[in-house]
């Protein structure tokens, strides 16, 4: 298969998803769903794979259909014996199994019986049960004597009222701002930059990848935390990938992911739109409220764009444990995650 091709070749190069990424120009994550099957690569980067491999481009394409092989026959019997042979065994489980049953069944059966003949015994023994006979003079009716414990049985019982304590009333708790802690936690350990203030680590410090950068930024004028994904593809482009979170945090999240020039800032690709973290997964697509760019590669962008965002979640997980969050990560709403 294409995809395993271009694994196997790869690892015998001794490369790096991200050192093949900047040899042929693209993202890491293009890599990375080029190999797990998920997209393929162009006719041009196929051809410049092989000039990397130092390979042709029929070896990286692999035979589509190849060839049976000369134990195909006895392997079609033995598929065809294995369900005959399952069929014996779970009959005879059946039969086991219903046995046991039958067996189990007559066993309580009997034990029920002795129990109730016991339980009858013991009670006709019971002396509690028994009448209290005095003995008379001849010619006299003896009376049964109550005993004493059933005298007492038949006293009227008179209760004292029981002294409740007074009941205490808790004050409610006030329910956890997550938007107010990350806003307050980036403001204490990161930096101001003119208008916000942003905390930056390499992302292999929280479970990322090497080249990679995580940040959480609080935009004052806009009253936004705003975690971050930077991928450098090369000395003159970049990728992003964005989580924001509003102020009073709706259960829901903005993202965006932009491709641009890294000495401008001009954005060649951008999309945004919102996201339901206790519904996305790392198999569900984005919906995208806003593309900007060429429509020719938009659907390559919008993939790339979702395997990103599942980086910056998975760094963001970690991300609360390295830091001892007071939170843990189930306030992020992320159930998939």
């Amino acid at each position: 298969m294409l995809y395993e091709n271009i694994k196997k070749l790869r690892k015998k190069s001794n490369m790096s998803q991200e050192e093949l990424a900047e040899k042929l120009g693209v993202s890491r994550q293009s890599v990375s769903l080029w190999e797990t099957g998920q997209t393929q690569p162009t006719i041009d980067n196929i051809i410049a794979l092989s000039k990397i491999f130092g390979t042709s481009t029929d070896e990286i394409l692999g035979n589509p259909t190849g060839t049976p092989s000369q134990g195909s026959p006895p392997e079609k019997k033995k598929k065809l014996i294995w369900p005959f042979v399952l069929m014996i065994i779970a009959a005879a489980a059946i039969i086991v199994a219903t046995i046991l049953i039958m067996h189990s069944n007559r066993s309580s059966g009997q034990e029920t019986e002795e129990q109730s003949s016991s339980q009858q015994t013991d009670i006709a023994r019971d002396p509690k049960t028994m009448p209290i006979y005095e003995t008379t003079a001849p010619g006299t009716t003896q009376e049964p004597k109550v005993s004493t414990a059933e005298a007492s049985a038949t006293e009227p019982v008179t209760s004292k009222p029981v002294t409740q304590p007074p009941a205490t009333t808790k004050e409610p708790e006030e329910p956890f701002d997550l938007f107010e802690y990350c806003k307050e936690f980036a403001i204490k350990i990161g930096r101001v930059n003119g208008d916000y203030v942003i905390y930056q680590q390499p992302s292999t410090k929280y479970g990322g990848f090497e080249g990679e950068y995580f940040s959480i930024t609080y935009w004052g004028d806009s009253d936004m935390v705003e975690f971050c994904l930077h991928c450098p593809l090369s000395e003159t482009f970049s990728i992003n990938f964005y989580l924001k979170m509003r102020g009073g945090f709706n259960h829901k999240y903005e993202w965006s992911s932009s491709r641009y020039f890294r000495d401008t800032g001009e954005s060649l690709r951008f999309a945004w739109g919102y996201l339901d973290p206790s519904k996305f997964s790392a198999k569900r697509p984005l919906s995208c409220s806003e593309y900007i760019g060429s429509t020719d590669g938009q659907d390559d962008f919008m993939e790339e764009s979702r395997v990103g965002i599942c980086d910056l979640i998975k760094c963001l997980k970690k991300f609360a444990k390295v830091e001892k969050m007071k939170c843990d990560w189930s306030a992020f709403e992320f159930r998939n995650f």
